[in-house]
């Protein structure tokens, strides 16, 4: 399993280590679900399927941003009343591993 040192998440500022694990999510969800990581040297280090190339093309070709719902915004589909048309296409979504 390739490892992968992240030079730009760092732990500290505090958004980098979140940068960080935003990475990780992503990855573990949608691209390698046994991937793993840890910090090393307050540098993060990514360890999955995914070489360099395979990082990189996942990002630029193969992520899927998250969805966002805003249940106050009255379209959710949370409430009865509410149109059900997006949370409907959210559900049918079937997002698997790539590697």
């Amino acid at each position: 399993m390739p490892e992968l040192v992240l030079e730009g998440c760092t732990l500290e500022p505090l958004m980098s280590s979140l940068k960080a694990l935003g990475v990780f999510r992503l990855v573990s969800e949608q691209a390698d679900q046994d991937a793993r990581a840890c910090w090393r040297n307050d540098v993060f280090v990514l360890s999955s399927c995914l070489d360099r190339d395979g990082l990189l093309d996942f990002f630029l070709q193969r992520y899927q941003p998250t969805p966002i719902m805003a249940p106050w915004a009255g379209g959710s589909g949370f409430f009865p009343k509410d149109n059900q048309a997006a949370i409907n296409a959210l559900a049918a979504q079937n997002i698997s591993p790539r590697c």
